[in-house]
């Protein structure tokens, strides 16, 4: 049995394992979408472990010699280290994040002006940076910051999670509507609820941060899906992959915040209302041009 029939006899999935001696997150058969497997192995020797399992399981070639028990302890116990210091590295940057958001003053900021936003409001830190609070999307416990500033040459805005937080499942939540719309980004989130406010939807938005975290947010929360529409075409595939209603702009690089500052907000509100009112089997891609003049 090679590695690859070993790994999908233990419940993984993966089109293709890679052997660099390094540890992988891959999808189960129980969790296709997810990243709830994990496998090292070094084209010689290796091991899998699927989410709360107890221990790994081991596999070598038939012509190697075989894991020792010293070598299998040895394996566990670094997992086990390892395990406690990413841990450890949830608490402190979550409580790092508290106290760098009970610094924040509440105003305007350029990274707001910048995205045809210019009366929004956020939490603007000490450093002139802004913030945006990243909560478990289960518990709303806080886990850690987004932080957007200007970089050196002041031509563009950088976005970094506050190191060693927890990212998976973290989210910013706008609203408190009964619907739940997903969207990628902090501006998207902005542009698309002022489309709800303006429409009058009982509905929230939940920014999760990036396309495979909207995937897995979704898995709990969400009953529409408002993507980016990627060169790579990685938001159309995660608003596939969710499951749920999708739509997204027709032109190739923008979001729903880039159609809210080029075509204003009544394109938003046409599209919305699409997503809102067509079956799931309907709902294709919405062009600005779509739009009737009347929404203008």
């Amino acid at each position: 049995m090679n590695f690859c029939e070993f790994a999908a006899s233990v419940g993984l999935l993966s089109n293709s394992f890679v052997a660099d001696g390094r540890i992988h997150r891959c999808g189960t058969v129980n969790h296709p979408r997810s990243k709830n497997g994990a496998y090292w192995y070094d084209g010689k020797r290796g091991w899998c472990m699927r989410w709360g399992a107890v221990d790994v399981t081991w596999w070598n070639d038939q012509n190697v010699k075989p894991w020792s028990a010293q070598e299998k302890k040895e394996w566990s116990d670094q997992r086990r280290i390892d395990e406690k210091k990413r841990i450890e590295g949830y608490s402190s940057a979550a409580s790092k994040a508290s106290q760098m958001l009970s610094e924040c003053v509440i105003d305007t900021h350029a990274y707001l002006r910048s995205k045809q936003l210019p009366e929004a409001k956020g939490m603007v830190y000490t450093d002139g940076s802004l913030l945006i609070p990243m909560r478990d999307s289960l518990t709303n416990k806080l886990n850690g910051v987004q932080k957007i500033i200007i970089n050196e040459t002041r031509d563009k805005f950088i976005k970094k999670f506050l190191p060693g937080m927890k990212a998976k499942g973290s989210v910013f939540k706008i609203g408190s509507g009964k619907k739940i719309i997903l969207v990628e980004g902090y501006a998207t989130g902005l542009s698309v609820f002022e489309a709800v406010r303006q429409m009058r939807i009982d509905a929230s938005v939940m920014c999760c941060f990036s396309a495979s975290n909207m995937v897995y947010v979704s898995k709990d929360h969400g009953n529409f899906v408002m993507s980016d529409c990627d060169a790579s075409r990685t938001g159309e595939q995660a608003a596939i992959d969710t499951g749920l209603p999708w739509i997204m702009p027709e032109k190739e690089g923008l979001d729903w915040n880039d159609v809210h500052a080029n075509d204003g907000l009544m394109r938003v509100c046409f599209a919305l209302n699409n997503l809102l009112t067509k079956k799931h089997e309907c709902i294709n891609i919405v062009s600005s041009s779509s739009c009737p003049d009347d929404l203008d």
